[in-house]
Protein backbone atom coordinates (compact mmCIF):
# COMPACT_ATOMS: atom_id res chain seq x y z
CA UNK A 1 0.00 0.00 0.00
CA UNK A 2 1.39 3.30 -0.80
CA UNK A 3 1.22 5.98 2.13
CA UNK A 4 1.64 9.42 2.60
CA UNK A 5 4.96 11.07 1.27
CA UNK A 6 6.99 12.90 3.40
CA UNK A 7 9.81 15.87 2.34
CA UNK A 8 12.77 16.31 3.97
CA UNK A 9 16.16 17.75 3.53
CA UNK A 10 19.47 16.05 2.28
CA UNK A 11 20.46 16.94 6.09
CA UNK A 12 17.85 16.15 8.27
CA UNK A 13 17.74 12.55 10.08
CA UNK A 14 14.03 11.52 11.13
CA UNK A 15 12.19 9.18 13.25
CA UNK A 16 9.34 7.83 11.21
CA UNK A 17 7.00 5.45 12.36
CA UNK A 18 4.12 3.50 11.17
CA UNK A 19 1.02 2.36 13.01
CA UNK A 20 -0.60 -1.01 12.09
CA UNK A 21 -2.81 -1.46 14.78
CA UNK A 22 -6.06 -1.04 12.85
CA UNK A 23 -4.89 -3.88 10.29
CA UNK A 24 -3.42 -6.42 13.14
CA UNK A 25 -5.86 -9.04 14.12
CA UNK A 26 -6.72 -9.45 17.59
CA UNK A 27 -3.90 -10.23 19.96
CA UNK A 28 -1.52 -10.69 16.55
CA UNK A 29 1.88 -8.70 16.86
CA UNK A 30 4.58 -7.74 14.42
CA UNK A 31 7.28 -10.37 14.29
CA UNK A 32 9.70 -8.58 11.60
CA UNK A 33 10.44 -5.59 9.79
CA UNK A 34 12.58 -5.40 6.34
CA UNK A 35 13.25 -1.79 5.17
CA UNK A 36 14.94 -0.95 2.07
CA UNK A 37 15.34 2.28 -0.51
CA UNK A 38 14.79 2.81 -4.13
CA UNK A 39 15.45 5.88 -6.37
CA UNK A 40 17.44 7.67 -8.76
CA UNK A 41 20.74 7.21 -6.36
CA UNK A 42 21.66 5.57 -3.47
CA UNK A 43 22.05 8.70 -1.07
CA UNK A 44 18.63 8.18 0.70
CA UNK A 45 18.70 5.70 3.52
CA UNK A 46 16.22 4.23 5.70
CA UNK A 47 17.88 2.25 9.22
CA UNK A 48 17.25 1.52 12.59
CA UNK A 49 14.08 -0.04 11.40
CA UNK A 50 12.35 -1.46 15.62
CA UNK A 51 9.09 -2.48 16.76
CA UNK A 52 7.54 -0.82 19.26
CA UNK A 53 7.16 -2.73 22.44
CA UNK A 54 3.15 -3.10 22.19
CA UNK A 55 4.24 -4.99 18.76
CA UNK A 56 1.84 -2.92 16.50
CA UNK A 57 3.66 -0.43 14.98
CA UNK A 58 7.41 0.31 13.88
CA UNK A 59 9.42 2.87 14.01
CA UNK A 60 12.90 3.97 11.53
CA UNK A 61 15.22 6.84 10.34
CA UNK A 62 15.39 8.42 7.26
CA UNK A 63 18.81 10.29 6.35
CA UNK A 64 20.30 11.40 3.04
CA UNK A 65 18.93 12.21 0.00
CA UNK A 66 19.62 14.61 -3.04
CA UNK A 67 17.91 17.81 -3.64
CA UNK A 68 14.64 17.21 -6.42
CA UNK A 69 14.98 13.03 -6.58
CA UNK A 70 12.15 11.07 -5.45
CA UNK A 71 12.57 8.13 -3.17
CA UNK A 72 10.74 5.04 -2.32
CA UNK A 73 11.44 3.37 1.40
CA UNK A 74 9.51 0.30 0.90
CA UNK A 75 8.29 -1.55 4.01
CA UNK A 76 7.70 -5.89 4.85
CA UNK A 77 7.01 -6.28 7.93
CA UNK A 78 5.69 -9.79 9.28
CA UNK A 79 3.14 -10.85 11.91
CA UNK A 80 3.05 -13.82 14.62
CA UNK A 81 -0.58 -14.68 13.07
CA UNK A 82 2.00 -15.67 9.51
CA UNK A 83 0.53 -12.50 7.60
CA UNK A 84 2.97 -10.73 5.24
CA UNK A 85 2.54 -6.79 4.20
CA UNK A 86 4.01 -4.33 1.78
CA UNK A 87 3.75 -0.32 1.99
CA UNK A 88 5.89 1.95 -0.17
CA UNK A 89 6.36 5.59 1.70
CA UNK A 90 7.58 8.31 -0.87
CA UNK A 91 9.84 10.94 0.29
CA UNK A 92 10.85 14.15 -2.15
CA UNK A 93 14.07 15.54 -1.04
CA UNK A 94 13.49 19.26 -1.09
CA UNK A 95 16.40 22.45 -0.57
CA UNK A 96 16.64 23.73 2.97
Amino acid sequence: MRLQTFKKTPDEIKRYGVDYTKWLDVNERIKSISLSVGGADTTLTAANGTITTDGQKIVFFVSGGTVGNVYNVYIEITTSGAQLREDTMPFVVVAP
